[in-house]
């Protein structure tokens, strides 16, 4: 496991997500008493996991921004590939918010705020 940069608890399904200094999103149960609580690893970041958050009207849709200069929204039903990869951003995304179930705002080292439309 690598050093944490952030994490977020599912207000739906109770699962916690984390990014960190690895290139992956671990999804944590931390109800599991058998000790595996790492539940699921998404994976396609090419740089560190700056920040991550869950939807508030889907408990399967989380999002992730890197130093990769993206941002990766999930679906933990298939966590093969992201459901979309968001690439506004010219440098490292920093932070993120997915309060606003139609809207994810997101921060970076380019001094840029972008403002990601969700629409299903």
């Amino acid at each position: 496991m690598n050093a944490f940069r952030s994490i977020a608890v599912s207000p739906l399904n109770g699962l916690l997500a984390s990014g960190g200094s690895g290139h992956h999103v671990h999804l944590w149960d931390l109800r599991v008493p058998d000790g595996k609580m790492v539940k699921m690893t998404l994976m396609s970041h090419t740089g560190w996991v700056s920040s991550v958050d869950w939807s508030n009207t889907s408990e399967n849709e989380v999002v992730s921004g890197s130093y990769d200069h993206t941002l990766r929204l999930w679906d933990t039903r298939s966590p093969k590939v992201p459901l979309y990869a968001m690439t506004s951003h010219e440098a490292k995304v920093l932070c993120l918010d997915w309060s606003q179930s139609q809207m994810i705002a997101s921060g970076g080292a380019d001094n840029q705020l972008h403002i990601h439309r969700v629409v299903r």
